[in-house]
């Protein structure tokens, strides 16, 4: 994210402010698909590209909140589309009585009287003030949305987000492999390829077995942590489940990424992983396992290729790297 987080917050809450704005005029429901979908667009037309990968994990209890916050933003919805309905029925009706009162205006003209002038006024009046009356109504539902706008923006960070380990969670791993197959094989020619690795703590059941799954659990945590900072800044990691986890590394060879793993491998060679307040010290290793995106090739030849790789590394012995083109 920008180092200006006023003003990436600021562009944040204007794209979503104006998603949910157009979501009520459409009169289309602000579920998570539809809102993320808007956001995208709206993103997109008002030039804040650079906002969409910072807000662009399925944990049961993130659900329950989302649903909880999306009913209430429903019921607004639902309020608001009652309101605007409303308020057509009775512009039609106003629209119709006028309509009717000028439908020969030199005849309307010739006989109009003081009497049938002041009702025009007040019929005039009426239409005007219930105009504007539901044009306020409108405006507060719209702030009522809007109260849900920064709950909305954390749980969409939150739902890609592994809880224990940090990294990003299957749900977003499932979203971003499927996407940068999509974008490698719309522009194969112009050469941006990536690779998988796939990595797998050696023996880690035993750790949970002779120490208990509290211990294990810190030792996933820690992990994660170290690998999230050692891809920074060439790939992106993701917990695929239980102690097994993915990198995808875009415009990376195979050769550049094995790199990368055994340098990973050497200073996990050298950390000693801490529990209970430093009462357990564990060592571990790590067996991995890479694959190469080619032109064609779907996603789940890629993973497959990524777990075939990491199969290998383990009958080999486990503590190893193993490549599958």
């Amino acid at each position: 994210m920008s180092t200006n987080w006023t003003e990436v917050l600021k562009d944040i809450s204007e794209v979503a402010r104006q998603s949910l704005h157009n979501l009520v005029i459409e009169n289309t429901p602000p579920l998570p698909q539809c809102y993320e979908r808007e956001f995208i667009e709206v993103a997109s037309d008002m030039k804040k590209e650079a906002i969409l990968q910072e807000v662009l994990t399925d944990q049961e209890h993130i659900k329950i909140k989302l649903k909880s916050i999306l009913t209430s933003a429903g019921d607004t919805f639902q309020q608001t589309q009652k309101i605007l309905q409303d308020f057509e029925a009775d512009a039609q009706r106003s629209l119709a009585l006028l309509e009717k009162e000028f439908a020969d205006i030199s005849e309307f003209v010739k006989k109009l009287d003081k009497k049938k002038s002041e009702q025009l006024d007040r019929n005039m009046d009426s239409f005007l003030d219930t105009g504007g009356e539901y044009t306020r109504r409108i405006a507060s539902a719209m702030l009522d949305i809007g109260k849900y706008q920064e709950k909305l923006d954390l749980l969409s960070k939150q739902i890609d987000q592994d809880h224990l380990t940090g990294v990003y969670n299957r749900r977003a791993w499932e979203h971003d492999i499927k996407e940068i197959c999509r974008e490698a094989n719309r522009d194969a020619q112009t050469d941006k390829g990536f690779c998988v690795a796939m990595l797998d703590i050696d023996h880690f059941k035993k750790i949970n077995d002779l120490h208990g799954h509290p211990i294990g659990d810190a030792i996933l945590k820690q992990f994660g942590a170290m690998i999230k900072n050692h891809f920074t800044a060439t790939g992106s990691v993701y917990r695929y489940g239980g102690d097994e986890f993915a990198v995808i590394m875009p415009g990376m060879t195979i050769k550049e990424v094995e790199s990368h793993l055994k340098t990973l491998r050497s200073q996990l060679a050298k950390t000693v992983f801490i529990a209970r307040q430093g009462k357990t010290r564990i060592n571990i290793t790590i067996s991995c396992g890479i694959a190469q995106w080619n032109p064609g090739s779907e996603e789940e030849m890629v993973i497959q290729n990524a777990d075939d790789a990491l199969y290998e590394a383990k009958e080999a012995g486990r503590n190893c790297i193993r490549t599958e083109m």
